[in-house]
């Protein structure tokens, strides 16, 4: 469909369509290239947006006082979500419609938790620790 697009523009097919009454109709070939056009300008913007999403969003969901730990599934739309808030870790059942607290423990804001963004070092300096090669006796 390209081709008959583009060799109709090519090969100087009129773009509108005189009537003898004076009127004149657009080319079905032009109705055809701007169809296009406009497919790929809507999916040009999903993409850019996209691209933008993941290049501005945070890397992930725990930036504030609020850091879920770790989430299991235990039914269809039942999860046990484990959350630290402010020096607490916190035991959730979430439901549709409800969350009720399993446990609460308290611990001192510093302490790191296993699966905690917080008490994890960052990336770069886990791979610059297996990087590091001890030098040879």
């Amino acid at each position: 469909m390209k081709r008959v697009v583009l060799s109709a523009l090519l090969l100087g097919a009129p773009l509108t369509h005189a009537y003898a009454d004076g009127s004149a109709a657009v080319s079905p070939a032009l109705g055809l290239l701007q169809t296009l056009l406009g497919l790929a300008v809507v999916i040009g913007l999903i993409f850019a947006t996209s691209w933008l999403m993941r290049r501005v969003a945070p890397q992930g969901m725990n930036r504030g006082p609020i850091r879920v730990v770790a989430s299991a599934a235990v039914g269809p739309r039942e999860r046990v979500v484990v959350v630290r808030f402010e020096g607490d870790l916190l035991t959730l059942g979430v439901a549709p419609g409800h969350v009720v607290l399993l446990q609460s423990k308290s611990l001192p804001e510093d302490t790191p938790v296993a699966g905690d963004p917080v008490g994890e070092p960052a990336f770069a300096a886990r791979l610059k620790k297996l990087l590091v090669r001890s030098p040879a006796p």
